[in-house]
C-alpha cells in the first residue's frame, strides 16, 4: 500500500514537473528557444527578457545601457543608422552585466554593431556579487542547467500564464520608455539637486568610500569587460558613447566625493586608449555639446535627458558625422575638468544655501 501510494506521488510529480515543462516552452514567454506562435506581449524583466531577444528577434544593430538609455526607441535607431536596431537597455545594469550582454548578442551571431553606453554608474559596484545579484547568468551562458532552471519554473509558469492572458506590454518601444511618465526641467533638476543635498552625509560618503570602484579599478573593469570583448571580435563594430548629463551631475560628483569625478575621467582615458589600439571601435562624444550639458530643461533629474535629446544623438550618429579620435577624448577630458569646476565654482557662488561644506571644501580652484 505503502509502495504503491510512493509511486503515485512520483508519478503525478513527474507529470506537474513534465506538463510546466512543456508549457513553459510552448509559450516560451521571454522569447528565450523560439519566436512566439501567437501574441505574447513582452515581459517586464528585462534581465530576463533581453536574454531571449538576443536569441530570437531580427536585428543586426543593438544598443546596450542602462535606464539614461532607455528611452531611445529602436524605430529611431534603425531609420538613422539603417538595418534593424534593438534596444537591450538594463536600467541600473553592471558593467559585468553589459558584458555578457555584449557576448550573448556576439554569440548570436547577429549582430555587426554594437552600441555601448560607456558611463560610470555601471562601474561603481565593480565585480561584487551584488552587481550581478538578479542577473540569471545562467540564460546568457547557457549550460546543462539552462532548460531545467527555465523551463521547470514556478516563475517561468506564471510568466507564461500573464503572457497568455494578456497582462503583458504588447510594443517593444513602449516596455520600458520612461520619458512620457516624468516632467522636465530646471525645476525639476534642482528638487533633485536638493534631495541629493539631503542625502549625502558624512556617514553615506564613509560608506561610498567602503564600497565604490577604487580610482586604480576602473581602467582594470574597462579592459576586461569592454576592451578584452572588443579584441576578441574584430569583425563586430563597437561604439562606445559618452552620452550628455546635466552640468549638475559633474557637481554632485564633487558633493559625493572628490574621486568620482576623476572616476568618470578616467573612462574617458580608457575609451581614447582603446579608440588608438582597435580600428573596428569608436566613440561619441556628447558630453562636450554644451548645450546638451548646460541646459537644464532637457532633464528630469541630474542625469536623465528627454527623448528630443535622445533624438538628437541618434541622428548625429546616423548622419555619418565624424566620431570622436583618441585625442579629440583626451583634449575633450581635460575641457571637462576646467568647465566641472566653473559649474560648481558658479553654482555655489549663486546658490550657497545648495552647497554643503564638504562640496565648498573640494572645490576645484579656478
Amino acid at each position: 500500500m505503502r509502495s504503491n501510494y510512493l509511486k503515485w506521488l512520483i508519478l503525478t510529480v513527474l507529470t506537474l514537473v513534465a506538463a510546466t515543462a512543456i508549457v513553459n516552452w510552448a509559450i516560451d514567454p521571454f522569447r528565450y528557444y523560439h519566436a512566439p506562435w501567437i501574441d505574447i506581449g513582452y515581459g517586464d524583466n528585462q534581465r530576463y527578457q533581453n536574454a531571449g531577444l538576443v536569441r530570437t528577434e531580427d536585428y543586426d544593430t543593438v544598443l546596450i545601457g542602462t535606464s539614461h538609455t532607455e528611452h531611445f526607441l529602436s524605430a529611431d535607431l534603425g531609420r538613422s543608422l539603417g538595418g534593424r536596431a534593438l534596444n537591450l537597455s538594463m536600467s541600473g545594469s553592471s558593467i559585468v552585466e553589459q558584458s555578457r550582454l555584449a557576448e550573448a548578442v556576439i554569440r548570436a551571431g547577429k549582430a555587426r554593431r554594437i552600441l555601448w553606453e560607456i558611463n560610470y554608474p555601471s562601474f561603481s559596484t565593480g565585480e561584487r556579487p551584488s552587481a550581478v545579484a538578479d542577473f540569471p547568468q545562467w540564460l546568457y551562458r547557457p549550460g546543462a542547467e539552462t532548460p531545467f532552471r527555465y523551463l521547470v519554473s514556478w516563475d517561468t509558469l506564471k510568466e507564461s500564464l500573464s503572457a497568455v492572458g494578456g497582462r503583458r506590454a504588447g510594443a517593444l518601444d513602449e516596455l520600458h520608455r520612461w520619458d512620457r511618465e516624468f516632467d522636465f526641467g530646471e525645476d525639476r533638476v534642482l528638487a533633485n539637486w536638493d534631495y541629493m543635498q539631503t542625502r549625502w552625509n558624512d556617514e553615506l560618503r564613509g560608506v561610498w568610500r567602503l564600497q565604490s570602484t577604487p580610482l586604480e579599478q576602473v581602467p582594470v573593469l574597462f579592459r576586461k569587460y569592454v576592451g578584452a570583448l572588443a579584441e576578441r571580435h574584430p569583425d563586430v563594430q563597437f561604439d562606445l558613447l559618452l552620452l550628455p548629463t546635466s552640468r549638475l551631475d559633474y557637481v554632485n560628483d564633487f558633493q559625493i566625493d572628490v574621486d568620482r569625478f576623476d572616476k568618470r575621467m578616467a573612462l574617458r582615458g580608457e575609451v581614447a586608449r582603446l579608440l588608438r589600439s582597435r580600428s573596428q571601435v569608436r566613440a561619441w562624444d556628447f558630453q562636450l555639446i554644451r548645450p546638451m550639458t548646460e541646459e537644464l530643461s532637457r532633464y528630469k533629474d541630474l542625469e536623465h535627458f528627454d527623448l528630443e535629446t535622445a533624438r538628437s544623438i541618434i541622428a548625429l550618429i546616423g548622419e555619418a558625422a565624424e566620431p570622436a579620435r583618441a585625442d579629440d577624448i583626451d583634449r575633450g577630458t581635460e575641457t571637462l575638468r576646467v568647465w566641472a569646476g566653473h559649474w560648481a565654482r558658479n553654482f555655489c557662488e549663486r546658490a550657497p544655501d545648495r552647497c554643503q561644506a564638504y562640496l565648498r571644501e573640494v572645490l576645484p580652484a579656478p
